[in-house]
Parts: structure tokens; C-alpha cells; sequence
């Protein structure tokens, strides 16, 4: 896509859309197989905008490791 003609207005992408002033996506570990829920991810999302990033939710730009157990 970087390499084709999407380059130039992805490089324009500001002049289209506004930078949010919080988080609009929240990240979390899964145990294999679970399905998550909508009611869920707000409930992660509103604690990523409260409190930060965590083990309950973090941004895609602060990744966390998975769980170890």
C-alpha cells in the first residue's frame, strides 16, 4: 500500500481527519477461544480513558504482554 499510489493520501490523511484527543480503541489478552463482547470492550475503553493503560486495557501504541498464567 506504501508503495503504490494510497502513498500520497495516506501522507495527506490530515487534512481529512481529525486527531482524537483520547483513545477511540482499547487492546486486551483473550484466553483462546473467548468471544468478546461489545459491553465489554466500552467497559475496557472507559477504563483505558480513565485510568490509563493496564492489564484491563491498553492502547495499540503500549502493547502489553500476554498473561502468564
Amino acid at each position: 500500500m506504501y508503495k503504490s499510489g494510497h502513498a500520497s493520501y495516506l501522507r495527506r490523511r490530515s487534512e481529512w481527519f481529525q486527531k482524537p484527543d483520547r483513545p477511540i480503541n482499547v487492546l486486551w489478552w483473550l484466553p483462546a477461544g473467548d468471544i468478546p463482547t461489545l459491553v465489554d470492550a466500552v467497559r475496557r475503553l472507559d477504563n483505558l480513558i480513565e485510568n490509563g493503560p493496564s492489564q484491563t486495557g491498553w492502547p495499540l501504541t503500549k502493547p502489553f504482554d500476554p498473561p502468564l498464567d
